[in-house]
């Protein structure tokens, strides 16, 4: 859709928001838990934080060192 001139347009992203509600708590932990080991692709890239081409301990610690995290209104 065209956006009309003067038109405020905002967005913005968690990290470590894995299942992509805002917020990043228990769930996304567990998320990245359950992926653990797998390379990086069109069904985990969310889960992939730390760009080294697959989901591993560093993923998780990043997730889990943004708990609480979540996008303002």
């Amino acid at each position: 859709p065209q956006v009309p001139p003067g038109t405020r347009v905002t967005s913005g992203v968690v990290g470590g928001d894995v299942n992509g509600n805002d917020t990043v708590h228990s769930s996304d932990r567990a998320q990245g838990i359950l992926q653990a080991g797998q390379e990086a692709s069109v069904t985990n890239f969310r889960t992939h934080l730390n760009g080294h081409g697959s989901v591993t301990s560093s993923d998780i610690a990043l997730v889990k060192s943004s708990s609480g995290t979540q996008l303002r209104p």
